[in-house]
């Protein structure tokens, strides 16, 4: 299943990112799980920066009955952004604390703080991906990134206390 669009002057958002612009979404389901191949065309004639994210909402937990004590997080994190005040990157790095550098390892307990950071991504085994494990039920969830893409973006939901 695919869907595309093309955006040009009579798009409200072409007063913000004055562009020409063609954006394809196409979807497949095998027994190899879900893929999604995103592509987007400059149709005009200046140069177009261009940015893709994909902010993707894990349900954690997400195995019915499951505790979120029981869950762990492993990331292909490498540095954590600095960010402003309007949650923009300052070019700066700060220093990973013992528990985001866990995510690189063993895992951690994804609700040990309110998380709302951005990371550089940093293959592991030549893979970019993030492992949410339910230990209890010895369930792996995968999300596979590729290593084309070299950001993360974590947000818990600021902390979710009732799982602790």
């Amino acid at each position: 299943m695919s869907v595309a669009v093309s955006v040009d002057e009579r798009y409200e958002s072409y007063r913000y990112f004055p562009y020409k612009y063609k954006v394809r979404l196409r979807y497949g389901l095998s027994a190899h799980g879900l893929s999604q191949q995103v592509m987007v065309v400059n149709e005009g004639s200046e140069k177009m920066p261009c940015l893709l994210a994909f902010h993707t909402s894990v349900n954690a937990p997400f195995a019915s009955g499951s505790r979120g004590k029981d869950y762990r997080l492993k990331l292909t994190v490498g540095e954590r952004w600095e960010l402003n005040e309007r949650m923009l990157s300052t070019g700066k790095f700060q220093p990973l604390t013992d528990q985001e550098l866990l995510k690189q390892g063993e895992g951690v307990y994804p609700f040990f703080e309110s998380m709302d950071n951005h990371y550089t991504a940093a293959a592991q085994n030549g893979r970019n991906r993030m492992e949410l494990t339910d230990l209890d039920r010895k369930i792996t969830l995968v999300y596979d990134a590729g290593t084309s893409y070299k950001q993360w973006m974590i947000w818990n939901n600021g902390f979710l206390r009732h799982y602790t």
